[in-house]
């Protein structure tokens, strides 16, 4: 199965638990990259598998799948 770049979004009523929402993440087979706890982001790769059990964790309001784990980052907006 191939892992996936994901980025979560925690909700607003459980940003004061963001720790504990995190950790449930990675119990639930995400391998977190970057976070800013003050929004609630939290970015990360995990199993394609794995993006069901994300989602169904306390407090996470959406799972986006970027791309697969070694493709590169979207290059920023230009207009060339």
């Amino acid at each position: 199965m191939s892992r996936k770049r994901i980025s979560v979004q925690v909700a607003a009523a459980h940003l004061e638990r963001f720790a504990d929402v995190e950790d449930l993440l990675r119990h639930a087979g995400m391998t977190v990259t970057d976070q800013i706890p003050q929004i609630g982001y939290v970015a990360g790769v995990a199993d394609e598998s794995a993006t069901d059990r994300l989602r169904a964790v306390p407090g996470v309001s959406s799972v986006r799948v970027h791309g697969e784990e070694e493709e590169p980052d979207a290059p920023d907006y230009s207009i060339s």
